[in-house]
């Protein structure tokens, strides 16, 4: 996880986070313990590897999806090595995200996107969320799929 946080550039930090955090706050023991542990029940995780040509694994994305309480809602967030940026993981792993909601029963995703990440808004469109600029919330774009369940799609 630390070598993937070294990966990021300060422009995807500020795109996933809304703020510069230094690699050392990003990979802190305290934080990435609290990250990387957490309770199915409230959140899930998902982790993009890459395997290279000696077998050598390679986290170049994760993306999460964290209910929100009292109700049948969840926030998902993602962010990419930029390495491997614009080349469809992104749309991928939100689609499989979508498919984790789906499963769990959640009726509503949303996220939270900053004006100028128009590559996060592409994305969200071609999955079929709505987006719109939310004043309250200092310009921020939300993201939001009504998400039907997978018993209600046979």
């Amino acid at each position: 996880m630390v070598a993937f946080h070294e990966s990021l550039s300060e422009s995807s930090v500020h795109m996933r986070y809304f703020a510069g955090l230094s690699l050392q706050h990003r990979t802190a023991h305290s934080r990435l313990t609290r990250v990387c542990g957490f309770d199915y029940d409230l959140e899930i995780a998902l982790v993009v590897e890459h395997i290279g040509e000696k077998q050598e694994k390679q986290i170049i994305g994760v993306g999460r999806l964290v209910r929100i309480p009292v109700s049948d809602a969840a926030e998902f967030a993602i962010i990419l090595s930029d390495t491997y940026q614009r080349r469809g993981l992104g749309t991928e792993l939100l689609s499989r995200l979508v498919g984790v909601g789906q499963a769990e029963g959640i009726g509503k995703i949303q996220g939270w996107i900053l004006p100028s990440n128009t590559a996060m808004q592409i994305v969200c469109k071609e999955l079929g969320f709505e987006l719109q600029a939310i004043a309250e919330e200092d310009g921020l774009i939300q993201a939001t799929l009504e998400v039907k369940s997978a018993a209600s799609r046979d």
